[in-house]
């Protein structure tokens, strides 16, 4: 089975000739995500900007509905599905996840030119590093940025030295301002670097500006935090600004199990 029909779980969407079409009448800027050009936005803009015809006259109305028997082209090609593309990119500090842009502080700037539809599995803030997944994959991101079961690991830098009744405290869980729990599956010293405490801090379903708001509400300062691992994948010997492709393993182990009807 190819990566992408285990991974991607949209069987139903593959023609037996190779083009891409849907099962059920489906609007044409869904049809093109689903199909690894890229989030809503992003294929919205394709069709505005008279990319897309469907049998054979331009169609520039994003939401224009895509029936199973319709040829649909892209710059003039038979729409098949993107190559599938699965990569984990060490973001550095001053990084913000927008991909749809090449200014100086977009990741997008990091990632290979020739990618197709690249996006976020998940977001950092632009004062956070370390590991960030990317796909075209949409069905892929959004369960690997919104699964409870994935464990985040981080190491996370405090100003001055943390008493341990306050780790007590973060270790059994606050509520944060505003309600939102902070729950960590652990956080552990990992003693002194100069004027900062290291910790390692594990979350599980858990965004990483939830560490920053804890570690605030027991008034210590968060001075710099890096994602060493998510799940199966830990940074190892990446540099700040490289990226690599996940392996099938760490594919399959991140995402979600493959859909009925694929091939």
């Amino acid at each position: 089975m190819s990566r992408s029909a285990r991974a991607s779980g949209y069987g139903a969407y593959r023609a037996p000739d190779g083009r891409w079409r849907p099962p059920r009448t489906e609007g044409l800027a869904r049809l093109l995500a689903r199909a690894g050009y890229g989030a809503r936005p992003r294929t919205s803009a394709l069709v505005r900007d008279g990319r897309v015809t469907i049998g054979g006259e331009v169609v520039t109305d994003p939401g224009h509905p895509v029936e199973p028997d319709d040829e649909v082209r892209l710059d003039g090609e038979i729409l098949a599905e993107a190559p599938r593309l699965y990569l984990v990119v060490h973001k550095p500090v001053g990084f913000d996840c927008q991909l749809h842009g090449r200014d100086l502080r977009s990741v997008a700037r990091l990632l290979p030119d020739d990618a197709i539809g690249l996006e976020p599995a998940g977001r950092l803030d632009v004062r956070t590093t370390g590991i960030l997944l990317v796909s075209n994959d949409l069905r892929w991101n959004s369960h690997v940025a919104e699964s409870s079961e994935l464990e985040r690991r981080y190491e996370v830098w405090v100003s001055g030295d943390v008493k341990p009744m306050l780790l007590d405290v973060l270790r059994g869980g606050i509520s944060l301002p505003g309600g939102a729990p902070f729950r960590p599956v652990a956080i552990d010293d990992l003693g002194r670097e100069g004027a900062t405490t290291r910790l390692a801090v594990v979350l599980c379903g858990e965004h990483a500006r939830t560490i920053r708001a804890a570690f605030g509400s027991v008034r210590c300062e968060v001075t710099s935090m890096a994602r060493t691992g998510f799940g199966p994948v830990s940074l190892g010997t990446l540099g700040r600004g490289e990226w690599r492709v996940l392996s099938d393993e760490e594919v399959g182990r991140l995402g979600p199990p493959p859909s009925k009807g694929h091939r």
